[in-house]
């Protein structure tokens, strides 16, 4: 709003609250002067935005090469993404009734094929299998003999008569397993019911029954239970599934 230079209109003006223009027009020149270093302060304004996009453009370029670098560098040692784990290892996950989250294969492999081995924290042996091992250590009844060379023989649960356990285990194995067999025996039904695999109940019952264990002293987990049955100079592989075609 133009400053008015005329006294009486500005008294007037001031008295109104409107605007009057002089009429020796100096308030117009005024008003345009300001008019103009308005307009020439807002070129400079534009004039800075710009240079300050470019600054930022700059910034947001060098911001994002950096986080590009920050993901390169930390690459080496933040967990793969699904993508690419699925693309190395040529198997994708599914979500199926009764199952849960499952890895599915994406191409054929040949029988008896390695897909992928690793050392398992803990395991369970499938529904069907699971009178062939020792739950608590893993070792087949196929075998004639334990690691040890000792004779080892199938000794069933005698609280729920789904776990079976090697001679050696038995009598360790036997006292913990009997506060989970009231569960074990009642694990059908809470599946048909819940419409999911009772393999995985009994997965999530082996954690709470290891975190049990390892709370207790004198326990520890199983690939230490494992190692302390063999004899000395012996080596011990990691459970490695595998997929057949």
């Amino acid at each position: 709003m133009g400053v008015i230079s005329h006294a009486d209109d500005g008294d007037e003006a001031q008295k109104t609250g409107a605007t009057a223009a002089a009429p020796n027009g100096i308030a117009n020149g005024k008003k345009k002067s300001k008019r103009k270093s308005k307009g020439r302060a807002a070129g400079n304004g534009a004039q800075s935005a710009a240079e300050a996009g470019v600054d930022s453009g700059n910034s947001l370029s060098g911001s994002g090469s950096s986080s590009s670098s920050n993901s390169n560098s930390s690459g080496s040692t933040a967990l793969p993404s699904q993508g690419d784990v699925e693309a190395r290892f040529h198997w994708r996950v599914q979500v199926k009734p009764g199952k849960g989250r499952c890895a599915v294969a994406s191409k054929s492999f040949e029988r008896g094929q390695v897909v992928l081995a690793e050392t398992a924290l803990l395991f369970v042996p499938r529904d069907a299998y699971h009178a062939v091992l020792c739950h608590c250590c893993g070792h087949t009844f196929a075998d004639s003999t334990s690691l040890t060379g000792t004779q080892i023989s199938p000794h069933p649960c005698h609280g729920c008569g789904f776990a079976v356990f090697c001679s050696e285990c038995a009598p360790s194995a036997q006292s913990k397993h009997g506060v989970f067999c009231p569960l074990f025996r009642a694990l059908p039904a809470i599946a048909r019911s819940a419409d999911c695999s009772p393999d995985l109940l009994r997965l999530l019952l082996c954690m709470a029954q290891a975190h049990h264990s390892t709370s207790q002293e004198g326990t520890c987990p199983h690939t230490q239970h494992q190692a302390s049955k063999a004899s000395p100079g012996a080596t011990l592989s990691p459970i490695t599934p595998t997929l057949q075609a």
